[in-house]
């Protein structure tokens, strides 16, 4: 199953609205609300875009890229998300 994160972009509601109408079985959860530990339960991710930076927004989508690297799972990441794959 997907999962997208949402990092407070005002353009995750047009992400949410594509995937529910191509179908695409995914949940969306705040990067806040995340529980690291869920990870598992996904085989592929959405990074959101943000409003605001946030050092804790920052560690939990930096941790949820090295969980996907090291786990070869799918990862794409939009604006900010995008950003931090670059880093990593």
């Amino acid at each position: 199953m997907l999962l997208v994160v949402d990092n407070g972009s005002i353009y995750t509601k047009q992400l949410i609205d594509f995937l529910s109408k191509k179908i695409i079985s995914f949940e969306k959860q705040t990067s806040q609300s995340l529980n690291l530990n869920s990870l598992v339960n996904y085989d592929s991710f959405i990074l959101s875009g943000r409003r605001k930076n946030e050092k804790r927004i920052n560690e939990i989508n930096s941790k949820i890229i090295t969980y996907c690297i090291k786990n070869n799972i799918k990862l794409l990441g939009i604006c900010y998300g995008y950003e931090l794959l670059a880093l990593n």
